[in-house]
């Protein structure tokens, strides 16, 4: 039996990865889309959810690759190692080690995804899909129109020094 695909679908929130992946999966018997892994039962600290539910993911796509079916991947490692890295490089959480860690691990047992696919959609459209509103009252990073003014300045900060770097 020929081995599926793994294609790991990448984007901002509300870029529509999810209908994307439900919509191929309903149409195409040959495919399967493994989501994010939500499991309230999971007593993770908040920094290593989204590792922990990169492994799950990666083990129930392979299941599906091994029996033949494709799979789209709601996101991959590079989303969780991109959000550590950029959450050590502005508030000094000191979690990508550790992320870099558990996603070689991950990645040596089950394989990384054969293709990498990002939507790309302008930041307006992703609130409207999510039904998210600024608020001056919240300081979360998606919620507060001077947080995410903020972090947009600090995260061009660093991407000039990435691209800049010799």
């Amino acid at each position: 039996m020929k081995k599926g695909k793994i294609i790991a679908l990448e984007g901002l929130p509300g870029s529509g990865k999810t209908i994307i992946g439900q919509y191929l999966s309903k149409k195409y018997k040959n495919f399967e889309f493994v989501e994010q892994i939500i499991n309230n039962k999971l007593k993770i600290k908040n920094q290593y959810y989204y590792l922990r539910s990169d492994t799950l993911k990666y083990a129930k796509a392979r299941k599906y690759t091994d029996k033949g079916f494709n799979v789209l991947l709601d996101r991959s490692h590079l989303s969780t190692l991109a959000f550590n890295y950029i959450r050590d490089s502005l508030y000094n959480f000191r979690s990508y080690k550790r992320a870099k860690d558990v996603t070689d691990r991950t990645i040596k047992k089950y394989g990384s995804p054969d293709f990498y696919i990002y939507i790309v959609t302008p930041i307006e459209l992703d609130f409207l899909r999510k039904r998210r509103k600024f608020s001056n009252n919240v300081r979360d990073l998606w919620h507060n129109k001077e947080s995410f003014d903020d972090f947009v300045r600090k995260m061009e900060r660093i991407i000039k020094k990435i691209v800049n770097k010799k």
